[in-house]
């Protein structure tokens, strides 16, 4: 992926998937920055290896074990975090979001704020509107007649 950066350091990607749901949605267009490893934040949304494709996933921990140090990350709309980040398989982190016609800057504080209380957020919110709408459906099934 790194092969592909624009000469100003930059990589356009399209997202497919719901993890980071609803800041980098299915068919979002971001801009990834060749950053290094060693200068990710609490907040910022890593560009990493897994398995045969990539991940962006919100960096919510960074770990040293046997002098080495990891990314912790998880999806903004998922529970559980991902197994650790190794610096070899990291790639960049995302600074730019294309929403419709415009470009939102994400690599700044208050958009690390605001994600970090996302991703803690997000996943519990979700859980009652589900858990919600379920208890209701069942209510209105057993009242119905």
């Amino acid at each position: 992926m790194k092969e592909r950066a624009h000469k100003d350091g930059h990589i356009p990607i399209n997202m497919a998937g719901k993890s980071m749901f609803p800041l980098l949605g299915h068919g979002s267009l971001a801009k990834v920055a060749l950053a290094p490893f060693e200068d990710m934040r609490l907040g910022d949304i890593a560009v990493f290896k897994a398995g045969s494709g990539f991940m962006c996933h919100r960096v919510v921990g960074k770990k040293n074990l046997d002098k080495e140090l990891f990314l912790k990350t998880k999806g903004d709309a998922v529970s559980c975090s991902d197994p650790l980040v190794r610096k070899d398989a990291f790639v960049g982190k995302v600074i730019t979001v294309r929403k419709g016609r415009f470009d939102i800057k994400i690599d700044n504080l208050t958009c690390r704020v605001i994600g970090l209380a996302l991703s803690c957020l997000l996943p519990f919110a979700l859980r009652m509107f589900f858990w919600f709408k379920n208890v209701t459906m069942r209510y209105e099934i057993r009242h119905k007649a």
